[in-house]
């Protein structure tokens, strides 16, 4: 029986798993950036959006690509002619091949194939074969490719200035989840220090509380003590619950399945504002925002676009030339030695012009263009003046709060010591206990209060995510 019993429990642990039990992770910072950047779905969207960005635009060199092309038909032609009477039935194929170049020159290749069978006279049956090679040269609109490497220059400041878009909300993504962290960090040590300010309260509430039963001490001595010990746990519990959310929408943002927790010495650790921005190969050397690339970026590609419109009011003018050969027999085999080996060639030059006549309709489109090109570089010269200046101000904040940091930590120091002291003299009678819980609430405020300077710098520096520096391609 008791077997029995043990083998139905094993069964019933295989058929039902246990639940997964939350992991609790304890990540550095940089760790945790790392996480973020592999499993955040926000991100995850950029890179592939980055990556269809740079394809897309290779991609528009399609227009210079190779074609291939099949024709066949078949046909029934009853209609009487001057020199035939004759009613045809007959097939053809024809073999199209075309390459364009950047230069604006273009070759072409065709090959035709042509049966004619005669239904009034079936003995006069004929072969057509033709094939033709031709090249033609641009001369005015698009000479020797001039109108292909503007494209490709628009083109470019597109890639650039739709990357840049990609890149800003990126970082900005980033600063949210770095801030995120930061707040986790600050909570998590605001817990700790007002755990251990709690612990302090209540010995010194058990101190005065022994003092009072010994009618050492007074009732006011008494009730201030217990008042300090109820507001340190509602302090507590209000700084725990702001852990749990700042810990589920982390969770909710990444996995559901890990309890984060942070290193608490990030908090504390000096780090280079210069290694923050986002480095990029067309950057300038100096911090930008990424906002005041992109819309430099947007003005040259408004402005290529423009000389490409302007470029349409250019007549196309082509220079041609064509050579092929052609056979024409009763028996298809004698048609294909005239087409490939006989003297039955031909050649031809030629010259294609084409002017636009709508010319007032192409201005006015270059002129819209030329217009929001000028209106975006004014937004870029605004946004270059204000990345200088708030690159500036950003490294100056930066300085006051890390002195900031300094003072504050060397008067935790000065009230840690005073409120010891302090508490010693109390236990000793040398001071009241309104003295020493003053100088014990003094000292918590202080650690908070160099807490919250040092979480303030750690968010001031995230900000510096929102420029861009020169150091190599990504």
């Amino acid at each position: 029986m008791r077997d029995t019993f043990f083998l139905l429990l094993l069964s019933v642990i295989l058929i039902f798993p246990s639940p997964v039990v939350a992991q609790t992770v304890v990540t550095s910072f940089d760790a945790y950036l790392q996480r973020v950047t592999d499993e955040s779905p926000i991100l995850k969207a950029v890179e592939l959006e980055i990556k269809s960005l740079r394809f897309e635009i290779v991609a528009r060199d399609l227009e210079l690509s190779a074609t291939f092309g099949v024709n066949l038909t078949r046909f029934w032609d009853s209609r009487p002619s001057l020199s035939s009477n004759y009613q045809t039935n007959g097939q053809g194929a024809e073999l199209i091949l075309s390459q364009p170049f950047s230069t604006g020159t273009s070759l072409n290749l065709t090959s035709a194939l042509e049966t004619a069978e005669y239904r009034n006279n079936p003995g006069d049956d004929q072969n057509l074969i033709n094939w033709q090679f031709g090249i033609t040269q641009s001369l005015w609109q698009n000479s020797f490719g001039r109108q292909t490497a503007m494209r490709r220059k628009r083109d470019q400041s597109e890639l650039q200035s739709r990357l840049l878009i990609l890149l800003s909300e990126r970082q900005k993504t980033i600063i949210d989840f770095e801030l995120l962290y930061w707040d986790l960090a600050y909570a998590q040590k605001e817990v700790q220090i007002r755990q251990e300010n709690l612990e302090r309260s209540q010995k010194i509430f058990s101190w005065i509380e022994d003092r009072f039963k010994r009618f050492a001490a007074e009732r006011v001595d008494y009730l201030q003590a217990q008042a300090l010990v109820a507001n340190r746990e509602l302090a507590l519990g209000i700084a725990t619950d702001n852990l749990k959310t700042l810990s589920a929408q982390l969770k909710g943002k990444l996995s559901p399945k890990f309890v984060f927790t942070t290193d608490p010495n990030d908090l504390q650790q000096e780090r280079n504002v210069l290694t923050l921005p986002v480095h990029l190969d067309f950057a300038p050397a100096d911090p930008v925002l990424i906002d005041t690339l992109q819309a430099q970026a947007q003005a040259d590609y408004l402005k290529m676009k423009s000389e490409l419109e302007s470029d349409q009011l250019r007549p196309i003018l082509e220079v041609g030339y064509s050579y092929g050969q052609q056979g024409w027999d009763t028996s298809s085999s004698t048609a294909r030695e005239q087409a490939f080996f006989a003297d039955n060639d031909y050649h031809q030059v030629g010259v294609n012009f084409l002017m636009p006549l709508s010319w007032s309709l192409i201005n006015k489109s270059r002129k819209a263009t030329q217009y929001a090109a000028q209106a975006q570089e004014s937004r870029a010269e605004q946004l270059e003046n204000e990345s200088q200046v708030s690159w500036e101000d950003l490294q100056r904040t930066i300085v006051e709060q890390k002195q900031r940091v300094k003072t504050a930590l060397s008067i935790v120091e000065l009230e840690t010591e005073k409120s010891t002291e302090e508490r010693s003299r109390y236990q000793k009678g040398k001071s009241t206990a309104f003295e020493a819980i003053t100088f014990e609430q003094d000292a918590a405020e202080s650690q908070l209060l160099a807490l919250q300077v040092v979480s303030q710098l750690r968010r001031t520096e995230a900000q510096a995510r929102k420029y861009t520096q020169k150091s190599g391609p990504q």
